[in-house]
């Protein structure tokens, strides 16, 4: 996986405990996960081939 020179941040405003705020906090969050190319995370329940073929990272390996 090819490091991207370009470095987005982002802001996404706590969950309220009350969860006045779930809307916008949940779109900001699946915005912010397709925006880095994450959005696989919610909804594969496998290790995608992706993550195995780059291996252990850190002592991480993919299954972890």
């Amino acid at each position: 996986m090819a490091e991207d020179s370009t470095v987005h941040k982002l802001h996404v405003e706590k969950l309220i405990a009350n969860g006045s705020n779930w809307v916008i906090y949940c779109d900001c969050m699946l915005w912010a996960l397709r925006l880095h190319r994450l959005s696989d995370h919610l909804t594969l329940t496998m290790v995608m081939q992706t993550y195995t073929n780059i291996g252990t990272v850190n002592s991480i390996t993919p299954e972890m």
